[in-house]
């Protein structure tokens, strides 16, 4: 969310750039994932047609950019613009890689894959509302037109997130 706020694109979000970060001073959240290598992240503005430019040139972003994989569809293809949904969608797949500890994004039919994974996928009976809240949060954020995918901000405000702190607080596992 900071970046965006800040106007940046990050274009390369996968698991290799995911840390954790020890919080010992939080026992509430006693760590946190944070995002490394800007390496292509760049500065972006929004214009008032809705396109997304590069700040500094103004040019429209169309560079395919970050790692094969977990890049948006609009990001393969050089035609088309892209904006910060295609970090979304790239989260998406690094969360989807964390969850089930395997890569989806080779995949023919990442979607299809990955609803025959959560269908299989073994859950504390507690939990099981939120393996559905989970399920729709991945789903939402890999959808391959990026006016039907979540923005970083719907993401963070789905169910499965605001719930998140009653499951801390449960001392519950989501995933067995």
């Amino acid at each position: 969310v900071y970046c965006h706020e800040n106007l940046y694109l990050l274009r390369d979000i996968k698991v290799d750039n995911i840390v954790k970060q020890d919080n010992p001073d939080n026992p509430e959240f006693p760590y946190s994932l944070r995002l490394i290598d800007f390496g292509v992240a760049v500065p972006f503005k929004k214009t008032f047609s809705g396109e997304y430019i590069y700040a500094d040139t103004e040019d429209p972003i169309t560079e395919p950019c970050g790692t094969i994989g977990y890049m948006a569809p609009e990001v393969q293809d050089p035609e088309l613009l892209y904006g910060p949904k295609c970090d979304v969608y790239s989260l998406g797949v690094a969360l989807s890689e964390i969850a089930f500890g395997r890569q989806f994004h080779m995949c023919d039919d990442p979607i299809a894959t990955l609803t025959e994974h959560f269908a299989r996928l073994k859950l504390h009976p507690h939990v099981d509302t939120r393996k559905l809240q989970f399920e729709h949060l991945i789903m939402r954020m890999l959808r391959p037109d990026p006016a039907e995918r979540f923005s970083i901000e719907e993401a963070l405000q789905h169910n499965f997130f605001k719930d998140w702190t009653a499951q801390k607080k449960t001392g519950h596992k989501l995933f067995r």
